[in-house]
């Protein structure tokens, strides 16, 4: 286990340890103090109203609503203890589990924020009113056996009060536990909405929306007719525990004052008795409220650990040089986890610093693929890749990130300013070197006419950009820092032919800057711009050579000529 991911589960255990030895200290004070209401009860019936003494209400009054007060101060300073607590978890965990969620993201593992949403879910349930109840319930013997002291017959009244309540808090369970059938019923319809939702556009185009709404009908109408079979035994079973809490309470009362009129016990220990009994009943009855989110929370902390047990930390390499661009691609395989076959099958490719290559091939041939892995998106299965005779995983990912220009085939903008977005999110980004990169990626122009320039705010909430746009800014964002390496996915897919004359310019920029270069594209007028061409086919490479050579075996001069590539390129190139 990474030393970090160690480290923070260690501080979290710690922490939850210390609170909760706190919170049982509270608790069994907080449930000692209990007692002050069943004895003013118990004194006020037997003592005072007997003496009609004022002087003894009122004594036994002040000190009965001090320990009161001190009562609620320490219930209130567990939920504190307990919430600092849930906050101090999530504040351990949190950057680990977006960082994993990012990896996973990166690597197209489902639900990649399936991590934040255990965190969230084990903090929320620490923090909730009913959790102390987890701590107040091996306290329940001790108001049993008070109840003993002032009658055994009472005591035994309680203790089967409880075990029916208990038995009832099962029954709640088992009637609204969900067949695991239904739950992934449940997760694909959600699954589908949002489908639907992001789809919104072409299914309004396409005329497709009642053939949406069949279908969404048939897929719901199922799982309605379950949460309303569901719903009503819910309902049924909380109906029962309220009649049963509410006749045990009868039934206490009844027998302590047969028990009074038998001259057994006194007015006031049949009051108190009523009173204990409601506290020794009140965690069992939190917990038929509490249990499903009890059990979802352990559930969601378990799943926690295991994720961060094989999480992969922030590495503590060695600081490296600033690279000059050498790279080199060594018998690399890439099979993605499940897959039978693999997508890369042996690659090798060497670049000197300055260099540039295209990589072409029909589509499923790897090519996007292959830029992820020299990027440090994904992790090659075999093979090595390496910068500057290092191997990426000798590289702090922080630093490597710097030292490369990435543009991915499909461009998001996070939520904040162009700017920001540029600069990579730096706290302190310098405004020369946004610019430079804007100006080099030939897109400085196009941002000062957005409403707010570079402060124009973009991203999910923020406004719209086209696709060309965005893969403009985007490669602003790849140039900013001087990165020795770019890699380059499809960059012009978007583009108008202003956009794509720009880019020309940048990759020109590029190399007389001295930076390497592999871009994917099957352009005639990018495949103009490298030293060297890769063909991929199958995940392998078919041909490789400088562009001259293979330009010409890939089309003829005059199709080569056209921008945009004519038949026989876009054939070899996909």
């Amino acid at each position: 286990m990474p030393d970090r991911v160690e480290s923070a589960l260690a501080e979290t255990k710690r922490t939850l340890k210390t609170a909760f030895a706190a919170i049982a200290g509270f608790s069994l004070i907080v449930n000692l103090l209990v007692l002050s209401l069943p004895l003013y009860s118990l004194q006020v019936f037997d003592r005072v109203l007997s003496s009609r003494s004022l002087e003894t209400l009122l004594a036994l009054s002040v000190v009965t609503v001090a320990l009161l007060a001190l009562q609620a101060g320490l219930d209130h300073l567990r939920g504190a203890v307990l919430r600092r607590t849930a906050l101090r978890v999530e504040t351990n965990l949190s950057g680990l589990m977006l960082r994993d969620g990012l990896a996973a993201g990166a690597r197209g593992t489902p639900q990649p924020e399936a991590g934040l949403r255990d965190l969230h879910e084990v903090r929320t349930t620490l923090s909730s009113p009913s959790f102390p109840a987890l701590f107040d319930s091996p306290l329940t013997p001790f108001f049993v056996i008070v109840v003993f002291l002032i009658h055994p017959l009472l005591g035994f009244f309680v203790i089967g009060a409880i075990v029916l309540l208990a038995l009832l808090a099962a029954l709640h369970v088992l009637a609204s536990r969900r067949p695991h059938e239904e739950e992934r019923n449940a997760a694909a319809r959600a699954e589908s909405v949002r489908d639907y939702v992001r789809h919104a556009e072409a299914i309004h185009a396409l005329g497709m929306t009642d053939a949406v709404e069949r279908r969404w009908r048939r897929q719901n109408l199922k799982t309605l007719a379950f949460d309303a079979v569901l719903a009503g035994r819910v309902g049924g079973a909380l109906s029962l525990t309220r009649f049963v809490r509410m006749a045990v309470q009868v039934g206490i009362t009844g027998l302590g004052a047969a028990l009074v009129l038998d001259g057994a016990i006194t007015p006031g220990a049949m009051i108190a008795s009523s009173l204990l009994m409601g506290r020794a009943l009140a965690p069992v009855e939190q917990a038929v409220g509490g249990w499903k989110g009890w059990r979802s929370a352990y559930a969601a902390a378990r799943r926690l650990h295991e994720r961060l047990s094989n999480a992969e930390a922030p590495g503590k390499q060695l600081s490296l040089p600033t690279p000059t661009g050498r790279l080199e691609v060594t018998n690399l395989i890439y099979r993605p986890e499940g897959a039978e076959m693999p997508v890369l099958r042996g690659v090798s490719l060497r670049l000197q610093a300055g260099q540039s290559l295209a990589v072409v091939g029909p589509s499923g041939s790897g090519k996007s693929t292959l830029m992820r892995l020299i990027a440090g998106v994904w992790t090659p299965s075999a093979g090595e890749i390496r910068l500057d005779d290092a191997e990426l995983r000798q590289w702090n990912p922080t630093e490597l990130g710097r030292h490369i220009g990435y543009l991915p085939q499909s461009v998001q903008l996070l939520n904040g300013t162009i700017a920001e977005n540029i600069a990579r999110f730096e706290e302190k980004p310098s405004p020369a070197d946004i610019v430079a990169a804007a100006r080099t990626a030939g897109v400085h122009e196009l941002i000062l006419r957005l409403p707010d320039g570079y402060g124009t705010r973009v991203g999910e909430d923020g406004y719209a950009l086209s696709g060309g746009q965005k893969q403009r800014i985007g490669l602003a964002r790849a140039l900013y820092g001087d990165p020795r390496l770019m890699i380059l996915d499809e960059p012009n897919s978007h583009l108008d032919p202003e956009g794509e004359a720009a880019l020309v310019d940048a990759l020109h920029a590029c190399r007389e800057a001295g930076r390497t270069i592999v871009l994917v594209s099957h352009r005639p007028a990018l495949l103009r711009s490298v030293d060297w061409i890769v063909v991929l086919q199958e995940g392998r490479v078919e041909r490789a050579g400088r562009r001259g050579e293979l330009m010409r075996g890939l089309a003829t001069p005059e199709e080569v000529a056209k921008e945009g590539g004519a038949p026989a390129a876009a054939r070899a190139a996909g």
